[in-house]
């Protein structure tokens, strides 16, 4: 497959070449595509501030909510000295709504932002939920489901996830990706990208998994599990391409019944073929709990030592609620601690608070 894939870096040149919008201002052009050497691949490390940038980048979204959000994280970037770098998430269908039409200029805002400030920077745009409508128009097949995270404000929703072994899914988002990296991918100041494919409401690898969406699962091809399998193990070769000289990320989370075993397929994938490259990342460390019976912490401590790793928190310590979700900040530290993390991703009202930021770096060693 690595060598399959290695062997289109060439068509997936050419494309990059080829794809132009309108819309798109000021892109980073990615020169050559060679397999990197592991010193050359730069990876996050210390304290990582998830910028809060997924509900800003809708075209929809209230200009003035944009530029005022845009104001304070500039300021946070100057006034704030504990952070090593930022995350910035956002939706496919916010970046390309209809096909070919895409819309970078407020993300763009904030990655110019971090080069001022010479601040490094993750990129995360999902999939999953994000899809454009227009790709199922096309007639991409797809889970039908809800939304049932009760800490979301859009709980109970529905929402299409694309089969990610989809033809017309596949073919409509390499195209994106691939347009992505074309403006990105060449920027000494991205550190990482995470890996999405197969995904449903974030960039973890999530997926329905009621029984109602099992049903579904099973009704569009009995082999589904492997399917997935492969989507991931396909994406991380691709995005290793596109991404030669980013640590690729996969944000490692329970999918689907009975896929455990699948996904520490994939970590294997990742860490035998793309080493040194390939980063695996818990965005559920908190210190409400004992961490190790949870999937990707588990998988964490087994496989640490052999692959660079990451931590996001599972909420924050900003505001009431998410405090009781998060818990202790020193257990966290400790659980962070304990698995030797590189790097740790916090939530956006933690980051943007030089106490708390102050506070956590006191407590948690950022392994070497």
């Amino acid at each position: 497959l690595k060598s399959q894939t290695q062997s289109d870096a060439g068509k997936v040149l050419n494309q990059l070449e080829t794809q132009t919008s309108a819309s798109i201002t000021q892109p980073v052009e990615t020169s050559t595509i060679n397999a990197p050497s592991q010193s050359d691949i730069r990876h996050l490390h210390g304290l990582i501030w998830m910028a809060g940038t997924g509900r800003l980048l809708p075209a929809d979204a209230p200009k003035q909510l944009y530029e005022n959000q845009l104001a304070r994280f500039k300021n946070n970037l100057k006034n704030n000295p504990h952070l090593d770098g930022v995350s910035f998430t956002g939706g496919w269908k916010d970046i390309e709504p209809i096909k070919g039409a895409y819309t970078f200029e407020r993300l763009d805002g904030f990655i110019n932002a971090a080069r001022d400030a010479k601040m490094p920077y993750k990129l995360v745009i999902m999939s999953g939920s994000k899809t454009p409508d227009d790709v199922f128009e096309q007639g991409a097949k797809f889970i039908s489901t809800n939304v049932v995270n009760k800490y979301r404000g859009d709980l109970g929703q529905a929402v299409k996830v694309p089969l990610p072994w989809d033809s017309v899914f596949q073919d409509r988002y390499w195209q994106f990706v691939e347009t992505v990296a074309k403006r990105y991918a060449s920027d000494p100041l991205l550190y990482g990208v995470t890996v999405t494919v197969a995904n449903y409401m974030s960039s973890e690898t999530h997926l329905p998994r009621s029984d109602a969406d099992v049903k579904q699962w099973e009704a569009a091809a009995p082999d589904f599990r492997e399917r997935i399998e492969q989507c991931w193990k396909e994406a991380i070769d691709r995005f290793a391409i596109l991404y030669p000289q980013q640590q690729i990320t996969l944000e490692l989370a329970g999918a689907l019944p009975g896929m455990d075993t699948h996904l520490v397929n994939v970590v294997k994938h990742g860490i035998e073929e793309h080493p040194g490259h390939f980063v695996i990342q818990n965005d559920q460390l908190n210190g409400r709990e004992d961490n190790m019976r949870i999937f990707s912490y588990r998988t964490i401590m087994e496989y640490g030592d052999q692959v660079y790793h990451g931590f996001q928190t599972v909420a924050g310590w900003a505001y009431e609620r998410s405090s009781k979700r998060q818990g202790s900040m020193q257990r966290t530290a400790d659980h962070f601690n304990q698995a030797k993390g590189r790097y740790l991703e916090v939530w956006y009202g933690d980051g943007a608070n030089v106490q708390t930021c102050a506070k956590l770096k006191s407590l948690v060693s950022f392994a070497k």
